[in-house]
This record gives structure tokens, C-alpha cells and sequence, in this order.
């Protein structure tokens, strides 16, 4: 059974590039601007640097390119922050009797609490 080589990719935000390594195959570190590209280069990389290894594996090696990127995002104050509705007021603003004027988008204000 031939061995399936494991290559790891992840994204390095600063850099804003897709960067491969690999235990499986030595000497492996690259990178590129998307994951296809990221893969063209592999398909040309890891023969060349299993060949100067000395690795024997037959014509074909099978290689599994396993793609990481860790985001953040801003979750938009209407969706069950408290002290926050649709429209912007705060449960102050509510409590203050401030529902349906103009500080409020909508004609009648529910407030999150």
C-alpha cells in the first residue's frame, strides 16, 4: 500500500499567504497567494524534494493537502448583545422613554435586555 503524504497549509494573515509544511516531506516550506496555487506549486515541490531525499515510492506519490485559516468576526450589535435592538438604542435609551422617537429607527422600539 502506498503512503499517503500529509501537508499541512495555513494562513498567515500578516503575510497574506497560504504557507505548506510537512513532517512527511522533508525540506517542504512554501508559499503562495491562493490555495490553488498553493497546490500547483506542491505538485511540482514535493517530487523534487522526495527525489533529493532519496524517498522510493514508484511513479505516482499521493499526497492530502489539509487547508487552516482561523478568523474573527464582528457579530452586528441586533443579534443578542444585550442592552442592544435592531435599531440601535440602548435599554437606557428605553427605559428613559426614548421608544419611537426619532432616536429610534423603527416606529415602536423593542429593547434587548
Amino acid at each position: 500500500m502506498i503512503k499517503v503524504l500529509f501537508i499541512r497549509a495555513e494562513w498567515d494573515a500578516e503575510a497574506s499567504v497560504w504557507v505548506a509544511t510537512s513532517d512527511d516531506v522533508p525540506g517542504l516550506a512554501t508559499e503562495a497567494d491562493t490555495l490553488e496555487a498553493l497546490s500547483a506549486k506542491l505538485d511540482v515541490l514535493v517530487p523534487e524534494l522526495l527525489q533529493v531525499n532519496g524517498y522510493d515510492a514508484g511513479p505516482e506519490v499521493p499526497f492530502e493537502l489539509l487547508a487552516r485559516k482561523f478568523s474573527v468576526v464582528q457579530m452586528p450589535y441586533s443579534y443578542g448583545f444585550p442592552g442592544r435592538f435592531a435599531g440601535g438604542l440602548r435599554s437606557e435609551d428605553c427605559r428613559a422613554g426614548n421608544s419611537g422617537t426619532d432616536a429610534c429607527s423603527a416606529p415602536t422600539c423593542a429593547c434587548l435586555t
